[in-house]
């Protein structure tokens, strides 16, 4: 999640009931999308009311759970639900024009009046002083606190942002991927070096504190993989 599409920013990782993987984005977005020149295949997408989400899949790529937030992939482990965020709290994102930038919750019953659909005052609305949280290009992009998946943008209000809170994925048949692979039960030589002392250590961070602040670069982990 959080690549630069040829139009809007990619979402987080998801599995499909049937057990196929894809990436998310703003579902005003093309259909048509490709990343890096590969085209990525429309599976469906849900627009308006409380909806604004499409998925693709990535056959010639690996989906994780991994996001991207401008200075490395974070992992995700948990998502949390439009019900249990709250007004005032501390939320980061990462858009292809924007980048990476946080900020408050000011509404989490936002009604959009983007025309072309009636909306539901579902959306959240996020805000910073002086701060532009969302421009044309962002769309799609992952929203987050630590390593739980909280949206994916909608939309802009000037400097502030909207997005649509990652539970209503469901209406696809969608999860987010938020399961930990660890590379020493894979590779069993490495893991009886960590076990034995060796200096060889788990590229895998732990999660990250959810209250800590989240504006360091220190929360984001490099990609580990080649």
């Amino acid at each position: 999640g959080g690549l630069a599409l040829s139009e809007c920013t990619s979402g987080f990782s998801v599995i499909h009931t049937s057990g196929e993987k894809g990436i998310l984005t703003a579902a005003h977005c093309a259909n048509e999308l490709s990343y890096n020149g590969t085209d990525l295949d429309f599976k469906g997408s849900a627009e308006g009311g409380s909806y604004d989400v499409q998925w693709h899949t990535a056959p010639e790529f690996t989906v994780r759970n991994l996001a991207y937030d401008g200075s490395g992939n974070r992992y995700i482990y948990s998502t949390k639900h439009r019900d249990n965020q709250a007004v005032n709290e501390w939320v980061c994102k990462y858009g292809k024009i924007t980048g990476y930038e946080c900020g408050n919750i000011i509404d989490k019953n936002y009604q959009s009046t983007v025309p072309g659909h009636t909306w539901s005052p579902t959306f959240i609305r996020v805000h910073h002083d002086g701060v532009d949280l969302s421009d044309q290009g962002d769309s799609g992009g992952p929203w987050f606190r630590g390593n739980t998946a909280y949206g994916i943008m909608k939309s802009e209000i000037g400097d502030d942002a909207v997005y649509m809170a990652i539970n209503y994925i469901d209406i696809l048949d969608l999860k987010v991927i938020t399961n930990r692979v660890y590379l020493p039960l894979i590779l069993k030589d490495v893991q009886s070096q960590i076990m034995s002392g060796s200096e060889n250590t788990i590229p895998y961070p732990p999660p990250i504190d959810e209250s800590a602040p989240i504006e360091f670069p220190s929360e984001s982990q490099p990609n580990p993989y080649p």
